[in-house]
């Protein structure tokens, strides 16, 4: 069985749609990649509603211990993570390395974290903002892949 979207006009077949319990054939009325552009539209004009939401959210008891959690996970299974990122911090603290005011890949102003390429070289860093990081980690999107891209080409400056 095939549905039209309303948003597109196409026609597509019923697994290109969201189910919701309140239509009546159990589906959305618009397909799922018009509603991924609205949600990416609509991150894009509140943004800064997000983020604050998020470091909100960040302070709440469960997502405090799923994060440390995580990294207590990374610090074991990744050889050298934890040897790298306290020798940036010593060399931060010490004023050897200067952490940057800025994302190197997008530009904004904050406070930056250093990625590293090889743990094997813990003082050649990319200073990148949390947005810009996480989404080269774990983003799957188009975005993810020219940032990506972008960090690659500054490792290979230097």
């Amino acid at each position: 069985m095939e549905k039209v979207c309303r948003r597109c006009g196409r026609s597509f077949p019923m697994d290109n749609y969201f189910r919701n319990c309140k239509t009546a054939d159990g589906h959305l009325n618009i397909c799922k990649g018009c509603v991924k552009i609205q949600q990416f539209q609509y991150r894009k004009e509140h943004i800064e509603e997000i983020r604050s939401y998020d470091r909100e959210r960040a302070r709440l008891p469960h997502r405090k211990e799923l994060c440390s959690a995580i990294t207590k996970r990374r610090r074991r299974e990744v050889e050298g993570y934890q040897k790298c990122h306290s020798a940036v911090d010593r060399a931060i603290r010490s004023g050897r390395i200067k952490r940057l005011q800025y994302c190197q890949v997008c530009g904004r102003v904050c406070k930056t974290e250093a990625h590293h390429n090889d743990y094997s070289k813990p003082y050649d860093v990319i200073w990148l903002c949390s947005s810009c990081h996480s989404q080269y980690h774990i983003g799957t999107t188009e975005e993810a892949t020219e940032i990506r891209n972008a960090v690659g080409m500054l490792f290979d400056a230097f």
